[in-house]
């Protein structure tokens, strides 16, 4: 493991890193930061449909033109 990776362990923990600790924290501090990653890409929720056909402006992260 890295000496970034072990920094953090002991850091987080207050313990000093042996291989099978640090290697268990290592898979847990990938995972936690997959699903922030994976949380983050997901796209907003749609908003209350407006009547307006054209949805474009959506994908877009903008609110509809004609609505506001």
């Amino acid at each position: 493991m890295g000496t970034e990776l072990t920094e953090i362990y002991e850091k987080e923990t207050g313990q000093k890193a042996m291989y099978r600790m640090e290697s268990s924290y290592y898979h847990t501090l990938r995972y936690v930061r997959w699903l922030e990653a994976k949380l983050e890409s997901l796209e907003k929720p749609e908003p209350e449909p407006c009547g307006h056909e054209d949805r474009s402006w959506f994908k877009k992260g903008e609110p509809c033109p004609k609505c506001g």
